[in-house]
């Protein structure tokens, strides 16, 4: 007779780390909503409707707290939400301009930092923002400031990342690069010698 053996520890890592993964881009869209325009259609359906239960857990951590900004930061984050999709998928409807699919949206702060690249404003610049808004509020609502300072991490993280598996594949691209013109010399003394 089998017995039902127990998960694997590193199963149980496993799903530790893909929660984690899911707060952590949940967080970093709820204010990308906020920060970015011109998202790729698949990136809110993925990331930004899991903000729609995110607060609403986050703030019943902080039950007996004044959750009045919270509230009024979630009401439009999803009116937004709904504004974005929206605007997405006429867009696309339109055959309007191509982008990735996953693309994180154009930053709005683009237009004050012209000089820097988008990268540069996602990765640094948005995410100090964040913490100077949450060093405002943060005299006056604590949950909403650590809920700033919150996504100001799940952000940065988020961004440093993706630069991270960017520079994985263009190393891994010019790799195959150097690989094919061995290839190819080498078919190329094949030739010669028949």
């Amino acid at each position: 007779m089998a017995t039902a053996s127990l998960p694997q520890s590193n199963d149980n890592f496993s799903w530790g780390l893909t929660a984690l993964r899911l707060v952590r881009e949940c967080w970093a869209a709820s204010v990308e909503l906020f920060l970015h325009r011109n998202f790729g259609p698949r990136y809110l359906a993925a990331w930004s409707g899991g903000g729609i239960l995110l607060i609403p857990i986050y703030g019943f951590f902080w039950m007996g707290h004044d959750l009045r900004p919270l509230s009024a930061f979630y009401l439009i984050y999803v009116g937004m939400f709904v504004y974005a999709r929206v605007a997405g998928l006429l867009r696309w409807w339109r055959g309007g301009a191509e982008e990735h699919s996953f693309y994180t949206g154009t930053p709005r702060l683009a237009k004050y930092f012209p000089k820097l690249r988008e990268q540069t404003i996602k990765h640094y610049v948005e995410p100090l923002l964040l913490i100077g808004l949450a060093y405002l509020v943060g005299n006056h609502n604590p949950p909403f400031c650590f809920y700033l300072i919150g996504a100001a991490i799940c952000l940065f993280f988020r961004v440093d990342l993706a630069v991270a598996d960017q520079r994985r594949r263009a190393m891994e691209m010019h790799d195959a690069v150097i690989d094919q013109r061995h290839v190819t010399e080498r078919f190329r003394e094949m030739q010669n010698q028949s």
